[in-house]
């Protein structure tokens, strides 16, 4: 079964292109993972995957595939084969700016 059918395979897929084991919240698992943006400033990216559904929500496979920077639609394929050198690479190209969360990039007028 694919991870983005399966919320357990999604959070393993998730967990292991992050390297981040998780925190877990009420509602869902954060995973960080940090790396230098192109201008050579360190920042962190957050994805967080609900684990109380069986199969995971359309809006949260969006979220994560937006808040990974990849195309919607190449998510499935991201998390069967990236690794997470693959995923460092793939978010080392953005500068620090382009990777803060969107809602503190609209906050500071640069979205």
């Amino acid at each position: 079964m694919a991870p983005t059918n399966d919320t357990a395979q999604l959070l393993a897929a998730v967990e292991r292109l992050t390297g981040d084991t998780g925190t877990y919240g009420t509602h869902n698992v954060r995973f960080r993972i940090d790396i230098t943006g192109s201008d050579g400033k360190p920042q962190s990216v957050v994805v967080a995957v609900t684990h109380n559904r069986r199969q995971p929500a359309k809006g949260n496979l969006n979220d994560i595939a937006d808040g990974l920077r990849i195309p919607r639609s190449d998510l499935e394929h991201m998390l069967t084969k990236w690794s997470h050198d693959d995923l460092v690479k793939h978010l080392q190209q953005f500068t620090s700016t382009q990777l803060l969360p969107l809602a503190i990039r609209r906050q500071r007028g640069i979205a």
